[in-house]
């Protein structure tokens, strides 16, 4: 396994800013220095340092450029003490920066790191936490350090400025009478997955450009589409408008669950991620005879999973698996 910060580290070296092309070379070389010599999903790196808060990502598929987030203190939702990581950029000293500053305060202030992945067998990363007995403590470390805090817990900031399904579907622009090719795929709200075939209603539908090879992401209703420029509101304005859902919540251990096949926005993914500081573990389970995985967000307070099932228009169950 690799530690992504060192993707931080060289973006940082660039200015701070690196094309997606620059940077899937970055992630498999790392990978072939630590004898990885599997076949590694880049998106899936890019993926973590985006919901953690570490960088943030513009342009349009295949073009993208990633960027450093500016480094910040992001308060945890936690009710007996003040926690919060550090996002954004961050160097090779700013471990021992922080852990300094700590010392300078009167009052039990501790800096950890501690790994996360996500279950992922190819990389991880350390979640930068400060523990504190009171809040000051938290702001004062951010003044010595120039380093801005948030005023509330970052997850529910984000999840309040994310869009909705509601929201999103007043973006939708309807083509009639578009011919979606017969080799689409469909997104099925019964197994989350897209298959072939098409029967009526609403359904996000996937295909290849014929003269370009392009992904093309749509939202079909018959013969009326409209374009996307990605999957991930599609899939959950298919499951609202069906009364269908991806999401599982456990009141007493705070977990929050989304099959892993139909992931939350990245704002909203974020929003959970920053709950803890902590990627989502991926955990197994039965659906329908077959194998179904879950990305499982921990330490979401009760308030948070309410406001993220609003937001995606679903309901919310038990979850379908055991907690250890």
């Amino acid at each position: 396994m690799f530690d992504l910060e060192q993707l931080l580290h060289l973006m940082a070296a660039r200015g701070g800013s690196i094309g997606r092309a620059a940077f899937d070379k970055a992630v498999w070389e790392f990978a072939r220095q630590h004898s990885i010599f599997e076949e590694v999903a880049t998106f899936q790196a890019l993926r973590s340092l985006d919901w953690l808060g570490h960088c943030e990502v513009s342009g349009y598929s295949g073009r993208d450029t990633i960027s450093l987030a500016r480094p910040s203190l992001a308060l945890l939702p936690d009710l007996r003490s003040s926690r919060a990581v550090l996002v954004g950029a961050r160097s090779p000293s700013t471990f021992l920066e922080l852990q300094q500053a700590a010392r300078q305060l009167s009052g039990n202030v501790a800096v950890s790191a501690s790994p996360t992945s996500g279950d992922s067998r190819l990389f991880w990363i350390n979640r930068t936490l400060l523990d504190a007995d009171y809040l000051d403590a938290v702001k004062d470390i951010s003044k010595i350090l120039g380093v801005p805090v948030t005023s509330q817990p970052a997850s529910w900031e984000l999840a309040c400025a994310s869009s909705s399904v509601s929201k999103f579907e007043q973006t939708l622009r309807w083509d009639s009478n578009f011919p979606v090719p017969d080799e689409a795929h469909h997104f099925s709200p019964e197994t989350l997955r897209f298959e072939d075939g098409y029967d009526r209603g609403l359904r996000l539908a996937r295909w290849k450009e014929a003269t370009t090879g392009k992904i093309v992401h749509a939202l079909r209703d018959g013969t009326r589409v409209a374009f996307l420029d990605g999957p991930e509101w599609g899939r959950h304005v298919e499951l609202s408008a069906l009364g269908a859902s991806s999401l599982r919540y456990d009141i007493k251990h705070k977990i929050f669950a989304v099959r892993a096949t139909c992931p939350p926005p990245r704002i909203i993914a974020r929003a959970l991620c920053l709950c803890s500081g902590l990627l989502p573990q991926v955990k197994q389970s039965q659906v329908g005879g077959l194998k179904a995985l879950w990305l499982a967000f921990g330490n979401v307070p009760l308030p948070m999973a309410r406001m993220v099932s609003e937001k995606l228009g679903q309901e919310v169950s038990s979850l379908p698996f055991k907690v250890e």
